[in-house]
């Protein structure tokens, strides 16, 4: 795969998760907030499936090499730009 097909992936991946995120939380700025945590806070989350989404978004950002990460609320859910060195 290449840098951009996994840039590609990435933006992709977080952007499901995070709406699927948003559908338990019920509220974008909680799920936002949520992008914040540490990874040790996140192994501590009561939520099964919150857990399980942020994990997999902290492994995103993790393999790609990250510069800027830009995200977006609307109606239809989350926008995620990334910017990759």
């Amino acid at each position: 795969m290449t840098t951009r097909q996994q840039k590609l992936f990435a933006e992709l991946t977080i952007e499901t998760y995070l709406d699927s995120i948003q559908e338990l939380t019920g509220n974008y700025l909680d799920t936002l907030a949520l992008l914040e945590m540490e990874p040790k806070d996140i192994l501590l989350a009561r939520e099964e499936k919150i857990r399980n989404y942020l994990s997999v978004i902290k492994v995103c950002l993790d393999t790609i090499l990250l510069k800027k990460m830009e995200v977006t609320y609307t109606g239809e859910g989350f926008n995620v730009k990334l910017t990759t060195y």
